[in-house]
């Protein structure tokens, strides 16, 4: 069964190896994969999802374990990108593996209070035992009426399809398992983005305040920041509107390329 997707990219440098958010998968990444000036372009299924690490009692460290050797087999020159969920993942994987360079969509550092951090981590525990108690499709519909999710209802019907598709495989206690392990109760990494050592551009949608927010308080901690704001999107810039994000991403690439020499 299917757990990395591989896209070919329209360039010649540099590799992309992403990571999708949760509930999401490798899959998400095919409409806008074709779009980006990199030679290859890598997507794999998180632990948890689409039946990555199922049946087995797996913790963040081993989920960051098994993403990592993923990445190091594309290379250093490659680009990491992490959405969401994805985004939290890649700032460890970013600290740990060697990379072009860095891009955060939706990101964020996660819950630095401790306290707050608790609560939601309770809050996810609640959350995963109703995932099991209801079932994977029922839960990933209630998810689908979210605030945060709705702009997704701007992604195009043929790639709705797509994502849709793959998010059959999804199991209830995979999901149930990702949100405990590798929701925002489990982690913060503010901590860890000055050690980052690769410009790193932040990408939000325009519509999604709370996440600009964030990428401004990101930018102030990273060594070499960029940003990019796609207009008209939400929580999910790259799949609302590709053809602006993978405009905002090769502009990016230029800058990282004059970089490299």
């Amino acid at each position: 069964m299917q757990s990395t997707y591989s896209f070919p990219g329209s360039g010649d440098r540099f590799a992309v190896f992403a990571l999708h958010g949760f509930s999401g998968s490798g899959a998400d990444f095919a409409e806008v994969a074709g779009l980006l000036d990199v030679a290859r372009f890598v997507a794999p299924d998180i632990p948890g999802h689409c039946a990555v690490m199922d049946g087995q009692s797996w913790d963040r460290g081993q989920a960051l374990d098994y993403l990592g050797v993923q990445l190091a087999a594309t290379g250093p020159r490659t680009v990491l990108i992490g959405y969401s969920m994805g985004a939290r993942l890649a700032i460890s994987l970013a600290t740990r593996c060697q990379l072009a360079g860095l891009v955060l969509v939706s990101g964020s550092g996660g819950i630095d209070n401790s306290g707050h951090r608790r609560r939601r981590a309770a809050e996810d525990l609640a959350l995963a035992e109703r995932i099991e108690e209801i079932g994977a499709a029922d839960f990933l519909a209630e998810w689908r009426r979210r605030p945060l999710i709705q702009s997704q209802d701007r992604i195009s019907p043929g790639h709705q399809d797509t994502m849709a598709a793959a998010r059959k495989r999804h199991s209830a206690a995979g999901l149930a398992r990702a949100l405990v392990q590798l929701g925002q109760g489990a982690d913060s990494v503010w901590q860890i983005l000055p050690d980052i050592g690769v410009p790193t551009l932040l990408v939000t949608g325009e519509a999604d305040d709370r996440y600009c927010g964030l990428a401004l308080r990101m930018a102030g901690l990273l060594p070499d920041p960029s940003a990019v704001i796609v207009r008209g999107t939400g929580h999910s810039p790259h799949l609302e509107s590709p053809v602006a994000f993978a405009d905002g991403f090769n502009k990016w690439l230029e800058y990282l390329t004059d970089r490299a020499g």
